[in-house]
Parts: C-alpha cells; sequence; structure tokens
C-alpha cells in the first residue's frame, strides 16, 4: 500500500531525514516512471488499488465533458450511457471502500452486511465495465 502523505510533512522530513531524501528519491523515479511507461513501480504493487483511485474520476468526466455515446442496446441515449457509466465509477469506489473495511481493525457488527452490499455493487459495476469497454471513447 502507498504511504500516505501527512499534514506535517515539514516535520516528518526535519525529524527522519533520511526517510526524507529516500522518499524523494522514490517519489522522483516514480514521477518519470510514470511519464516512460504510463505506470510506476508502486502502481502495479497494488494495481487493483491504483486503478479504483483515478479511474472513476476518468469515467466521469465523460459525463462532465458531453462525450457521445454508443447508441445501440442499453445505452442508446445520453442519459442511459451516463447511468451505466456512473455504476461503474460507483463499482471501482465500492472496491476501494471494500479494501478500507477489510483493512479497518476495528469491525463493526454491520461488516458481513455492508462488505456484501459493496460486493453486490462492485460486482454489477464491472459487469458493465466489461461489456462497455470497447465503447470508452471519445
Amino acid at each position: 500500500m502507498k504511504r500516505q502523505r501527512v499534514a506535517f510533512t515539514w516535520y516528518l522530513n526535519w525529524r527522519y531525514p533520511r526517510e526524507a531524501i529516500r522518499d524523494l528519491w522514490r517519489q522522483t523515479k516514480w514521477f518519470f516512471q510514470r511519464g516512460w511507461w504510463g505506470y510506476a513501480d508502486c502502481d502495479w504493487w497494488a494495481l487493483n488499488d491504483y486503478l479504483s483511485t483515478w479511474l472513476p474520476h476518468a469515467i466521469r468526466q465523460y459525463e462532465k465533458k458531453g462525450m457521445s455515446y454508443p447508441g445501440w442496446g442499453e445505452a442508446n441515449t445520453s442519459k442511459k450511457w451516463h447511468t451505466i457509466l456512473e455504476k461503474i465509477a460507483r463499482g471501482f469506489e465500492a472496491k476501494k471502500k471494500q479494501d478500507e473495511l477489510t483493512w479497518n481493525k476495528k469491525r463493526t457488527k454491520d461488516f458481513e452486511k455492508d462488505y456484501k452490499k459493496l460486493q453486490k455493487e462492485f460486482e454489477e459495476g464491472m459487469r458493465l465495465f466489461t461489456k462497455w469497454y470497447h465503447n470508452l471513447w471519445d
């Protein structure tokens, strides 16, 4: 899992200078890797987490930018297409929430119920994603 930045990064850099230098080196290396390959080492270590982070935003850009729609089947209108895209985006977000639930040390009594609900939403989003994958174009 990626190391999350905190508000007091300057303090951590001052307190742990070796870590700061190593982190700066890694961040720079990953920046160039994304430029060369389109992804970095830290991305494919947890590819599902990486995709679940940015893909919902990218999919929602179709609605914001007013992109075209397939025009056949379940997506024969713009409104239906945007509904499908929203379900796909929510599916990826559901997987991200599932991971957060799993990693949370303090499990609630509704853990199984919430997990199953998110799993159903994830599966629906992935079903639509695989069905409409070839239609994700401008």
